[in-house]
């Protein structure tokens, strides 16, 4: 049997990114319609492979009655991706039709997603944690994020958050 290692400073550090982002976002595409008035969401940092949740927590705010759903949804996305070998975002394999939707990204042996937002934000507030990863881990990931837009098209990482 294998095992599953977190480091607790670097999730403390991944949950803090994720917060600075969503603010960021909230400053620029909050008051827009179609965000529905959406604050924050669940955010859960998985392995990779196994898709294991390491982190899962809440950020920014959420309506009660949304608890459950957006904590069934990023565990969804992140397990999803793990099982997905060769994807990088779970848009790849997003299947509306059962409730199965984008928002998690993989980064190295890490998976990061998000579920609260419309669908392409919350990839969008992924691509945004994952580039302050990077710069962290002194690692670039650029190209790979930029290719994760550009599959799906997302018009909030067009702009570029400001991160």
């Amino acid at each position: 049997m294998g095992s599953v290692t977190c480091d607790a400073v670097k999730m403390s550090k991944l949950l803090q990114n994720c917060q600075v982002v969503l603010e960021s976002m909230l400053k620029e595409f909050g008051s827009r319609e179609d965000w529905g008035g959406r604050k924050g969401g669940y955010f859960c940092v998985a392995d990779g492979l196994s898709g294991i949740p390491l982190l899962a927590g809440l950020v920014g705010e959420i309506p009660l009655e949304k608890v459950e759903k957006y904590m069934e949804f990023v565990q969804e996305k992140a397990r999803r991706l793990s099982f997905q070998i060769g994807h990088v975002s779970s848009w790849e394999s997003r299947d509306p039709n059962h409730n199965q939707w984008g928002g998690a990204i993989r980064i190295e042996s890490l998976i990061f997603s998000f579920s609260g937002l419309p669908e392409l934000a919350d990839e969008a507030l992924m691509l945004g944690v994952g580039l302050i990863y990077g710069r962290r881990e002194n690692a670039s990931f650029e190209d790979l994020l930029a290719e994760i837009a550009t599959h799906s098209v997302n018009p909030y990482w067009d702009v570029r958050v400001k991160v």
